[in-house]
């Protein structure tokens, strides 16, 4: 549809038609190759929509027919007024044979603006300037040789070439390659158009070869998309790219949530300052190295986490770390008796294995490390401390005293002891408390 539209349209050459043309043609292999390469629903569709755009894209209108029009007797003026300039300057040629001459170019001039007027597309119209063109320098015969005539077309073709490169090195809508590129095709058909120069047999030849060269140079000029269209094309692209990567952090299963939350804002960070970077700029070239440098540092943002298994390894030592330097804690406290310390040590072993086991039962890296957290919680509280040597020897001292006041009051109360005994007894339980 987009070729046929192209072939229909008035307003392009036969030249430029060919070239859009063939631009649709490279556009859609450009998008079918992209299509194939693609291993997502959403890489798919995405190669589409910009093959679709890309090769809608490729169909530019030229000038308007009038427009081209009135451009076309204006260039035939220009080269008239510069025809007659050249006959009535060159001493090489007699008043008559100037007169002639200069009739010619007027009668030229008026049969070019004719067949303008006449044309009905863009071809016909650059067809009808080019052959006026042509008609109105061929009423101009030097009386000098071929030779000097040559080497003013080849001039003239220098100059077209020069005003034609600075015309492109100026275009702030073209990239440094896409000038690069222009000026190359510049001196190519230069080249080629002096090699027609020097193969013409007359000055009709000549002529013809360096009109078709001008035009040709000057062909060679194609500026650029607009700054603002390039503008949002690239903001376009940078929010794609954002878009994506955030999908991919999100999918991350060696992130936590709070790395992917952090990875997402940067993400947002590199965007918005890519975006004050394309809107900053002035030229294509700024442009596209804002939007090359933006989708680099929003990839930049994406730093996967090692690997669920080796996260998970790690955990564990860390818990059998933790495990081992509180039994450590526990067997060597002077406040808890060897039980006590058996029950925390055995609470510590529970602890550890409940914590391994959520460990490998951990879907993710937030699992992983919830799980990790929760255990070495566990395990250090496993280790409850007793109490204080000087309390437990007061708690002590107090029960042995409670042990012999019951004794002594035992023995006063027994009939069948005398009182030798009893005092003796006594004064037994009371060195026994006393060494205790």
């Amino acid at each position: 549809a987009v070729k046929e539209s192209i072939a229909k349209d008035p307003t392009l050459t036969e030249a430029e038609k060919t070239k859009q043309q063939e631009l649709v043609d490279a556009e859609a292999d450009k998008a079918k190759g992209l299509i194939d390469e693609a291993t997502k629903a959403s890489e798919i569709n995405s190669a589409k929509d910009n093959g679709l755009a890309a090769i809608e894209g490729a169909h530019k209108p030229g000038q308007g027919l009038d427009a081209r029009k009135e451009s076309a007797n204006k260039a035939l003026e220009e080269e008239a007024k510069v025809i007659k300039e050249r006959i009535n300057a060159d001493i090489t040629l007699t008043e008559e044979e100037k007169q002639n001459q200069s009739n010619g170019v007027d009668k030229a001039l008026e049969d070019a603006k004719q067949a303008v007027s006449k044309a009905k597309d863009a071809s016909s119209v650059d067809t009808a300037k080019g052959e006026g063109i042509t008609a109105i320098d061929g009423n101009y015969q030097p009386g000098s040789s071929l030779e000097i005539r040559k080497e003013a077309a080849k001039t003239s073709l220098d100059k077209e070439a020069e005003a034609t490169k600075a015309e492109i090195a100026n275009d702030p809508t073209l990239t440094t390659e896409q000038k690069e590129l222009q000026s190359k095709a510049v001196d190519e058909v230069t080249a080629k158009a002096k090699e027609a120069i020097d193969n013409a047999k007359d000055a009709s030849g000549v002529d013809l070869a360096k009109g078709k060269g001008v035009e040709t140079i000057g062909n060679q000029h194609q500026p650029g998309d607009g700054l603002d269209a390039r503008k949002d094309s690239a903001k376009e692209a940078l929010e794609k790219e954002a878009i994506l990567i955030k999908e991919r952090i999100a999918k991350d299963t060696t992130l936590t949530v709070e790395e992917k939350a952090e990875q997402s804002a940067g993400v947002d960070s590199s965007l918005a300052q890519a975006i004050d970077a394309v809107d900053a700029a002035t030229d294509a070239n700024g442009i596209d190295a804002a939007k090359g440098d933006g989708i680099e540092a929003i990839d930049g943002n994406y730093q996967p986490g090692s690997s669920l298994v080796e996260r998970k390894q790690s955990a564990k030592d860390a818990l059998i770390e933790e495990a081992n330097e509180i039994k450590d804690l526990i067997a060597n406290d002077p406040t808890l008796t060897a039980d006590e310390k058996v029950a925390q040590s055995a609470a510590v072993d529970t602890a550890l294995n409940n914590g391994l086991t959520a460990i490998d039962n951990a879907p993710d890296a937030s699992g992983v490390d919830n799980a990790k957290g929760d255990g070495i919680t566990n395990i250090d509280g496993a280790y409850q401390r007793g109490d204080g040597l000087n309390l437990r020897k007061d708690s002590a001292k107090e029960a042995l005293e409670k042990e012999a006041a019951k004794i002594r009051e035992a023995l006063e109360s027994d009939s069948t002891l005398t009182g030798e005994e009893k005092a003796n007894q006594i004064a037994g339980a009371n060195a026994a408390a006393d060494n205790a």
